[in-house]
């Protein structure tokens, strides 16, 4: 989205409007959160205004189309299930796989599995929190991801759920873990030991992308309106220990936020 902001003068504008109240509702879903499924009849609606998915007429269609999604991720043992800043943790120089690819073969990625975990993970409610729960118990690394996602949509301030998270945040091994139950934390529980725990995160952040987690993380829960302006150029000034070039656009994401937010400190931009 960023490239319509810096060459679209229309893109800020319209977030203005947004921002002054002034966008009807339909307008207004640009900056909201998006439904988990959409599905549009592009010839009758070009603009992608009526989504059809919950419509019981293409109810069986929709069903259909997300069947043959499962199955192509399954087949192609698509990697987008695995969060970025755990790339370098699964696989490289010294680990059991040279690259993500290899991981992503193996026995040690059951990607079918995971892919129902983060389906239900992806619509967490009240009423499926209890399997998030269990999830962040799993042995496999991505599966407790997902888990943590799923305490992060739901916002649920049951304790056991606090218990879990604030664990977690403590002492699963791996970073995009730790950010991910911080970063529920943050909204349904202890937002102090979440920021705390956050800017230890972003601070040791052994690549690129663990610090770019990080940030997200700390817009997503707006707790970044506790940063300070000498925060952000500390973030510049992180010398990596790990891996520097897990992506070629690893690093530019995480400095683009930073330069952005020092360019219109103190105001704040807002994440939606």
């Amino acid at each position: 989205e960023r490239y319509g902001y810096t060459v679209q003068a229309n893109w800020r504008a319209w977030e203005a409007h947004f921002e002054a109240g002034k966008c009807n509702e339909i307008q207004s879903r640009f900056y909201g959160q998006r439904t988990m499924t959409e599905l549009y009849n592009t010839l009758m609606d070009p603009w992608h205004v009526d989504n059809l998915a919950q419509n019981e007429k293409y109810r069986e269609i929709a069903g259909e189309l997300s069947d043959e999604l499962d199955r192509w991720m399954i087949e192609t043992r698509d990697i987008g299930l695995i969060p970025e800043p755990m790339f370098a943790d699964l696989a490289g120089e010294g680990k059991k796989y040279k690259t993500i690819y290899e991981y992503a073969q193996s026995a040690d990625y059951p990607v079918g599995r995971i892919l129902e975990v983060a389906k239900v993970s992806s619509s967490a409610t009240l009423g499926n929190l209890h399997d998030c729960l269990l999830f962040m118990e799993d042995e496999n690394p991505v599966v407790r991801y997902w888990g943590a996602y799923g305490l992060f949509l739901g916002r649920s301030a049951d304790e056991s759920i606090q218990q879990a998270l604030v664990e977690m945040v403590r002492t699963d091994e791996f970073s995009a873990n730790r950010i991910m139950a911080a970063q529920a934390l943050g909204l349904c529980g202890d937002a102090d030991l979440a920021f705390e725990h956050l800017m230890k995160e972003c601070n040791g952040a052994r690549n690129s992308y663990i610090l770019l987690q990080g940030l997200n993380a700390l817009q997503y829960t707006r707790l970044d309106d506790g940063l300070t302006r000498e925060d952000w150029l500390a973030f510049k000034e992180i010398e990596f220990t790990g891996v520097k070039d897990i992506d070629r656009y690893g690093a530019s994401y995480s400095e683009r936020i930073i330069n952005d937010a020092l360019e219109i400190w103190p105001d704040r931009m807002p994440v939606y």
